[in-house]
């Protein structure tokens, strides 16, 4: 592997032990005046890429031309990506070119003025799907940077992360006087939650306890490539080596709402952790499996009552085929490096730091209860350096996943 730092870091994050009063030029790392260019031409802050040679490149252009003369293969191959494509694209709607499109025409001028609609409706769509609304966000909210909110001075960002060619989209962000301290926090959001909307949120609500935030957009939404489980944990995982090298990061919190803690998941089973830094996953409001919350909503939504079971199990088996995201896994591989992981769900009383049994757990406004990372690992006895809260609450957004878990970092 190949890693290239961009020299800004050097200037900033040299040392977290030095004073974060230090006399620098925040404005200039900020680059407030900075111009939106396409993502092609932004030079990457972090780059990891893969060495390769002539061999691989032949190997890969084989590989392509065996799939199209062996026809059954071809077959099997083209098969996948469409019922990958058929499942991803309501698991995370934010990376699709045809919801994009839909929601174009729906918030357009044309048909408003012939529909009595929502205006704050209206105005939620293009924040989540239109990239020039969310471009022009990322700039207010960054020419917002270096003034006081709640009484603190914020570094707001946006980072260019590069791995393997494919390059991803992020925002960095901390209060001033905390924000060379090495604590570092990547939340992972839901499947309609840009990070351009809540940045600035999930920095009020770390700042509590002194930690900076890094917020990374998934492919498809706002970073290049295609979603799949493989890419998505790619995100995620560029982003903590980003932490761990180029922020100097000592303290990492690996946290992921809903859908996000599934893009965490992926990203801790390809990552290799370094015994210097202290690490800690977070779990919010969130499913075990792809599979399984797949195959939930699939007998959920299907209206012949003599069909749902069968609906759900073929949903299952294809979900689990083409595009698993298993977050046991990745919780088998936190207690196995005795890494402390949080998880956060609805429960039908509150309850905390305690071994629970599933039946404490309840369906929230998504995931119903046997669907839920929390049932999952209660089922299958995965609770070693493990702290579970059950939040009295349905609420499959509050803010109290997040909130109740500071206490214990």
């Amino acid at each position: 592997m190949v890693t290239t730092v961009n020299s800004l870091y050097a200037d900033y994050f040299s040392s977290p032990s030095e004073s974060p009063e230090k006399a620098k030029d925040w404005v200039k790392f900020v680059d407030v005046d900075r111009k939106i260019l396409p993502l092609s031409k932004c030079k990457p802050d972090f780059s990891v890429n893969a060495k390769t040679t002539w061999k691989d490149t032949a190997k890969k252009i084989l590989i392509v031309i065996l799939k199209i003369v062996i026809f059954p293969w071809g077959l099997y191959e083209l098969a996948k990506f469409i019922c990958q494509r058929i499942i991803m694209t309501p698991l995370f709607p934010m990376q699709s070119r045809i919801v994009k499109i839909f929601i174009s025409l729906f918030t357009s001028n044309l048909v408003q003025k012939f529909a009595k609609t929502d205006q704050r409706f209206i105005n939620a769509l293009k924040e989540i799907f239109d990239n020039k609304t969310r471009n022009r966000n990322l700039n207010t909210i960054i020419s917002s940077s270096l003034y006081p909110p709640l009484g603190h001075k914020v570094i707001i960002k946006q980072v260019v992360l590069e791995k393997n060619g494919k390059r991803y989209t992020g925002i960095l962000s901390g209060y001033k006087e905390y924000i060379n301290n090495g604590k570092w926090a990547i939340q992972a959001t839901g499947n309609c939650e840009p990070s351009e909307m809540s940045a600035l949120h999930m920095i009020s609500i770390y700042g509590e306890k002194q930690y900076n935030t890094l917020l990374i957009n998934p492919p498809g939404a706002g970073s290049q490539g295609r979603a799949t489980p493989t890419t998505m944990g790619e995100a995620q995982e560029i982003g903590i080596s980003f932490l761990e090298t180029a922020l100097k990061a000592t303290d990492i919190v690996m946290a992921g709402r809903s859908l996000g803690n599934a893009t965490v998941g992926q990203a801790i089973l390809q990552h290799t952790f370094i015994d210097e830094i202290k690490y800690t996953a977070i779990s919010q409001m969130t499913f075990d499996r792809v599979s399984t919350i797949a195959g939930a909503f699939a007998k959920m939504f299907t209206p012949i009552s003599c069909l749902k079971g069968i609906t759900s199990k073929i949903v299952t088996k294809i979900a689990k085929w083409c595009c698993e995201m298993d977050s046991v896994a990745a919780a088998k591989k936190l207690e196995r490096l005795k890494i402390p992981h949080i998880v956060v769900q609805s429960a039908s009383r509150k309850f905390e730091n305690v071994i629970p049994e599933p039946k404490f757990f309840t369906q929230d406004q998504v995931i119903p209860a046997e669907a839920s990372l929390g049932f999952a690992l209660a089922t299958e006895k995965v609770t070693k350096n493990k702290i579970f809260i059950g939040l009295q609450t349905d609420d499959h957004m509050t803010d109290d996943a997040i909130k109740e878990t500071l206490k214990y970092l």
